[in-house]
C-alpha cells in the first residue's frame, strides 16, 4: 500500500508538470524560445538571450525617457490651455498663423499608449514585437510634436530623428528574457493618458453695422460743421 501510494503521487506530480508545461508552450513567446533552443546549443541560446536582454534594457530606457518628455510636453500644453487662453485665443484663431494653434493635450495619448504596449510585449520576452511597437509610437510622437503650436515652446522636448540604434539591431522573432514592467514607465503612460483636458477658442466676433440712424445723425453733424 505505501509503495502505491508514493507511485500514484509521483504520478501526480509528474501530471501537474507535463500540464504545466503544455500550458507555458501554448504562449507564443516561450514556444518561439523552444523552438530556438532545439536548433542551438546552449552556449548559442545563452549568446543571444544575452543580446536581447541588452536591446530590451536599452529600449526600455529610451522608453523611459521618450515618456518623460511626452508628459512635460502635455504638461506644458495643459498650462497653457488654462493660463493663458484668453489672451492668445486671437492668435490661435488667425488663419494667418498656422504655427500658433490650439493646446491639444490629449494629442499625446496615442504615442504612451504605443510606448506603455511596446514596454509590456519587451517585458514578457518578445523584442521584435516590442520593437515594432516602439517604431510605432516613434512616428505617432513626431507627429503629435510636429503638431503642437509654436506659443507652447517645446522644441527642445522633441525626439532625435533616428531613435535608439539598437532597434536596427533587432532581428525577427528575436526574444528576449521576461522581467518586470518598470514602474516609471507604467506611472508616466498611465499620467499621460488620463490627461483629458480640452480648450476652445473664443468666436471673433464681426463688427456689427452702425444703425441707419446714427448714419443720419453723423450726416447732420458734418453739414453743420460745413456751414
Amino acid at each position: 500500500m505505501r509503495s502505491a501510494k508514493k507511485n500514484s503521487g509521483a504520478g501526480g506530480a509528474q501530471g501537474v508538470a507535463e500540464a504545466s508545461a503544455k500550458s507555458a508552450v501554448k504562449d507564443p513567446t516561450t514556444s518561439r524560445l523552444l523552438a530556438m533552443g532545439k536548433g542551438l546549443g546552449n552556449e548559442e541560446m545563452k549568446r543571444q538571450l544575452a543580446s536581447g536582454n541588452s536591446s530590451r534594457d536599452e529600449l526600455l530606457g529610451f522608453l523611459a525617457h521618450r515618456l518623460g518628455s511626452i508628459r512635460q510636453a502635455q504638461v506644458s500644453e495643459n498650462d497653457f490651455g488654462r493660463d493663458s487662453m484668453r489672451s492668445a485665443w486671437r492668435a490661435i484663431s488667425d488663419n494667418h498663423k498656422p504655427e500658433v494653434t490650439l493646446p491639444e493635450p490629449t494629442r499625446w495619448h496615442e504615442s504612451a499608449r504605443l510606448y506603455e504596449e511596446a514596454a509590456y510585449q519587451l517585458c514578457r520576452g518578445d523584442l521584435s514585437r516590442g520593437a515594432q511597437l516602439v517604431e510605432q509610437g516613434m512616428e505617432s510622437e513626431r507627429r503629435a510634436f510636429e503638431a503642437v503650436g509654436s506659443q507652447i515652446g517645446v522644441d527642445d522636448l522633441g525626439p532625435d530623428e533616428e531613435g535608439p540604434a539598437t532597434l536596427g539591431a533587432v532581428g525577427e522573432d528575436q526574444g528576449c528574457s521576461p522581467t518586470d514592467m518598470p514602474a516609471e514607465i507604467e506611472s508616466l503612460a498611465s499620467s499621460i493618458q488620463s490627461t483629458v483636458s480640452e480648450f476652445k477658442t473664443q468666436p471673433i466676433m464681426k463688427r456689427k453695422p452702425d444703425p441707419w440712424w446714427t448714419l443720419d445723425e453723423e450726416e447732420e453733424e458734418e453739414e453743420g460743421e460745413a456751414s
